[in-house]
């Protein structure tokens, strides 16, 4: 049985924590971004804090963790702790949702801003041992012509698992991603976030949403397994019934067979 995770353990890893703190302390949202993303951003705005955007009736909805506006750019950040095969169609899936709603506001095409969906990964979403995996649109066929086919799109994969690789390079995302890894703050940055952590901790509001959620998902779990076991009932007491029948049928015409050869004799 799984163990129940208390909110007292919770890590920046952990999704409720990390979208927490990055939609509550917009110091430390800026600086992950500026960061992660060699930028310099100058002020950001929460586009759909805690919300779903949503298309259509019967499309897919989704939570985008941490969705903000900067300096005329878009940043979705995403917290990844579970290795997903899928990962790649998440993010054009993400992308394509940002630029639905902003477009949805009235905005033309050619307005579109640059925009980063940015996952943020304990492990090596795609095993080759690179401590970033960055994604934009190029040409295949002449790389001269990269630049005017570039639909500012970006999409960036962090390897927490690799920080090492990242010693010698850029300091601060080398600090950041060991401290995802190993939880040793060692700079000026990580350092807050681990404040943030343990401030949050001490958050009773947080705390009670925290459980409150986990009640909520558990319950489903719980529903959607026991809808489960009496789908799986039905359906296996189906299959037994159409066997019996073909069993029946089977009998049936050995009766008869049996029948004709009796008559036959006689």
């Amino acid at each position: 049985m799984r163990e129940t995770q208390k909110y007292e353990d919770l890590f920046f890893t952990d999704d409720f924590m990390f979208c927490k703190i990055m939609e509550n302390d917009e110091h430390i949202c800026k600086s992950v971004i500026e960061i992660l993303l060699g930028i310099q951003v100058e002020r950001i705005d929460y586009a759909n804090r805690q919300e779903s955007i949503t298309v259509d009736f019967g499309s897919r909805g989704i939570r985008l963790d941490v969705v903000v506006k900067g300096d005329g750019k878009l940043f979705n950040l995403e917290m990844q702790t579970t290795m997903e095969k899928d990962l790649p169609k998440r993010a054009r899936y993400y992308q394509a949702m940002m630029d639905l709603d902003f477009l949805e506001k009235g905005k033309e095409y050619e307005t579109l801003p640059e925009s980063f969906v940015v996952f943020i990964c304990t492990s090596d979403p795609f095993g080759c041992g690179l401590p970033r995996y960055t994604v934009c649109q190029t040409c295949m066929e002449n790389s001269a012509a990269s630049e005017k086919i570039d639909d500012k799109s970006r999409k960036v994969y962090y390897n927490a698992k690799a920080w090492k690789e990242q010693s010698g390079q850029d300091a601060e995302v080398h600090a950041f991603l060991k401290f995802l890894a190993t939880r040793k703050a060692e700079s000026k940055l990580t350092g807050e976030i681990m404040e943030a952590v343990l401030q949050a901790r001490r958050n009773e509001p947080w705390r009670k949403e925290f459980v409150h959620a986990r009640e909520l998902r558990e319950r489903g779990r719980k529903e959607g397994y026991e809808e489960g076991r009496a789908e799986g009932y039905e359906e296996g007491r189906a299959i037994a019934q159409a066997q019996l029948e073909k069993e029946r049928e089977k009998i049936a015409e050995l009766e008869a067979r049996i029948a004709e050869l009796e008559r036959l004799q006689h």
